[in-house]
């Protein structure tokens, strides 16, 4: 049996996650409850078997707003967890003011970059 969970785990395919800023700052907020959930996540994170981590430049701009020292130790975790920073290119961008005149306001530029490098190909 252990050696059927070894094998299913090589198989895994590594999934690609958007890191949005809520989760940088419940890394931090050790009162807040899934804390420990985003710890964990980090973790899996470094151990690179499960997630290829992304956010944009967006969320660096949220986070760039936060007071020190929180600021900073935010900023870090993007290289300490060697986490992808998309730079949304100018179709996304216009991509995304029509989505915002249309009333959905939160955007997710790496779902939508990663949609926009599909259709090229």
């Amino acid at each position: 049996m252990q050696a059927l969970k070894e094998e299913m785990k090589k198989d895994k395919k590594i999934q690609c996650i958007f890191l949005e800023t809520t989760v940088f700052n419940y890394y931090f907020d050790e009162d807040r409850e899934g804390h420990e959930d985003v710890v964990r996540l980090f973790q899996a994170i470094k151990d690179g078997k499960e997630f290829e981590p992304y956010t944009s430049t967006y969320v660096v701009e949220e986070l760039k707003k936060a007071p020190e020292p929180k600021r900073s130790n935010m900023l870090a975790l993007i290289d300490d967890y060697n986490i992808t920073v998309l730079v949304p290119s100018s179709k996304i961008r216009n991509l995304g003011h029509l989505y915002i005149e249309n009333g959905m306001l939160h955007l997710r530029t790496g779902s939508m970059q990663r949609a926009w490098s599909f259709r090229k190909k």
